[in-house]
């Protein structure tokens, strides 16, 4: 079945084999794609309900870069590093505005299309001879692709994405890494000029998306390695191939080394450091990672073998997902936990080499995953240490491992078939129930609350969300434990809003007051003040609240309210 075709020497030499049987059946080409369209609707049928979530409201919808279209260099540096991504927010807001509808079906349709072209792209890898097993090959290429990426439509732990509107961008980033692997192969197989044009052009669409998309030029070579005929005889032909890929991963740093500071000093990818020694302006110094009080860059690394742990039995036991994890920093290497984590990511690392001439798609798998989650889980400082939206990618090589170590066990095709189906009924349910938690605000910061309970950022979220439903007296149970417990602006802020609800207006102004002590500059809470005082009649004090607001950033147009305050002081002096 497999025929070497040797072209000219400044060609490429590449394995050909006969294509599947049922890549003849028409009928195929269009259910299978149909079916995995039905599936992803109906799973996610429950995101049609959501609302935004964490910051999504504030670094998308507020942003400020969403209403004009025609203004490319405000989208460029509201997104920067996202710049796809900060489009496709716009195309959003043109169509739907703040309608967090159309924003969630877009996440939805992308994530669809993105388990289709892993269903072309697990076809395309099948049909070369390395892929298969070497004792017999998975059901068949068609069917086995679609498994695949059914499996990963399904799987719960890509709901985090999903169900995030901000991290579109590792959805983005992951519909052009694919697209780019799907040229790259094509080039390689037919050594036409256009596959690497689109291939290019892929790989640079896919480095405005997220910057996970600097993995893309050693995952061809991965491809190469693994797939491919042309490594081993011509190192040359594969070096002039992967060039223009290498070369268009420069645009991340480039990119970086113009990135807004605030939003480099988020994600701690880099140093923020002053431009010059009177401390005017700000640089950013892509070589050295921001180190926190809380964590070194050697802390962090460590931190990551447990994660990796953590991430492995995530995908292996979707069970007990937590959209905010309150995860314990490693300190030293030697402890019991890290260690064990440690000889894990080795034991999977020397299995991927052992399965390397006897499974090469099961080897290809082990590498690709570590290769995709090295930018987030190494040793780069990243806000939160742990973040199951990171897998979106990575799950993907997870279910193909999946299929094909299934397959080596379960003989009987049907009964192959039968245990895959049952596994991918399993997932949906399961990410139907989690949708439909994220349906529920309410519900949502309860479940976090529950299964993280010292996480303070969720009883915040919880209180809010009590109090959205006019739960007061609740809510203030969550407000009174955070602001005892830590003392800060935002718990009193908090705290005091709640009182402010409960018409408990003296308590309110007295907590108001203390946050203005700790933070003076704290539009939010002079802003809270003045509306005590317009509560309690105190018109003048809240006049002059009101104009302290005006005179801090970011400059809220409290306008209505300041006049409001400005006309019942008036009426007061009459």
């Amino acid at each position: 079945g497999c025929e070497l075709l040797r072209m000219n020497r400044s060609s490429y030499h590449y394995i050909k084999q006969k294509e599947p049987e049922e890549n003849n059946n028409s009928r195929n080409s269009v259910i299978l794609p149909l079916l995995l369209l039905l599936i992803g609707l109906a799973v996610y049928y429950p995101t049609s309900n959501c609302q935004y979530f964490f910051f999504d409201d504030k670094s998308v919808i507020e942003s400020g870069s969403l209403q004009d279209l025609d203004n490319i260099q405000k989208i460029y540096q509201g997104f920067n590093t996202r710049f796809i991504a900060g489009v496709s927010y716009v195309l959003n807001y043109t169509f739907s505005k703040n309608n967090p509808f159309g924003y969630y079906l877009t996440n939805v349709l992308l994530h669809i299309t993105n388990a289709y072209l892993l269903f072309v792209l697990i076809r395309l890898l099948l049909s070369f001879e390395f892929s298969w097993h070497k004792s017999r090959p998975l059901v068949n290429g068609q069917t086995s692709a679609f498994l695949v990426a059914a499996l990963f439509l399904t799987h719960p732990i890509q709901t985090d994405a999903v169900n995030f509107i901000t991290q579109r961008t590792i959805i983005l980033t992951v519909m052009f890494y694919i697209l780019t692997m799907l040229f790259y192969l094509r080039y390689s197989k037919t050594g036409r000029q256009k596959f690497q044009i689109f291939g290019v052009l892929s790989a640079t669409t896919a480095m405005f998306c997220k910057e996970i998309a600097i993995t893309l030029p050693i995952m061809l070579l991965l491809l190469e390695i693994y797939f491919l005929n042309d490594w081993p005889r011509d190192k040359k032909i594969v070096f002039r191939k992967l060039l223009p890929f290498f070369l268009c991963a420069l645009i991340i740093p480039l990119l970086l080394l113009k990135t807004n500071s605030q939003l480099v000093g988020m994600s701690r990818i880099a140093m923020v450091e002053p431009a010059d020694k009177s401390g005017a302006g700000r640089n950013v110094n892509i070589f050295r990672a921001h180190i926190s009080e809380n964590i070194s860059r050697r802390e962090y690394g460590l931190t990551q073998l447990n994660v990796h742990r953590t991430y492995l039995r995530l995908l292996a036991a979707p069970v007990s997902l937590k959209a905010w994890y309150d995860f314990p920093i490693s300190r030293k290497l030697f402890e019991v936990k890290t260690f064990l984590s440690l000889l894990i990511c080795i034991g999977l690392v020397l299995f991927g080499v052992w399965l390397f001439p006897r499974s090469r798609l099961m080897s290809f798998c082990i590498f690709a995953y570590f290769l995709v989650l090295s930018i987030e889980s190494t040793i780069i400082p990243i806000a939160h240490v742990i973040a199951e939206y990171r897998l979106y990618w990575a799950t993907a090589f997870f279910c193909l491992f999946l299929v094909a170590g299934i397959s080596l066990f379960v003989r009987n095709p049907k009964m192959l078939l039968g245990v895959i189906c049952g596994l991918m009924t399993i997932y949906g349910v399961m990410t139907y129930q989690r949708n439909m938690l994220r349906s529920d605000e309410l519900a949502f910061w309860r479940d976090i609350a529950h299964k993280s309970p010292q996480l303070q950022v969720a009883h915040i979220n919880l209180g809010h969300a009590l109090a959205t439903r006019g739960y007061y007296e609740e809510a203030m149970i969550y407000f009174t434990k955070i602001a005892e417990s830590s003392p800060s602006p935002m718990s009193y802020n908090n705290y005091g809003t709640g009182l402010m609800m409960l018409d408990r207006d003296e308590e309110a102004q007295r907590v108001f007051e203390t946050m203005i002590s700790l933070l003076p500059q704290d539009y939010r809470a002079w802003y809270k003040l003045g509306l005590v005082h317009m509560k309690r009649g105190n018109y003048s004090d809240a006049v002059n609240c009101f104009e302290q607001v005006m005179t801090l950033p970011p400059f809220w147009d409290i306008s209505n309210d300041y006049n409001a305050a400005l006309e019942k002081r008036d009426e007061m002096k009459e």
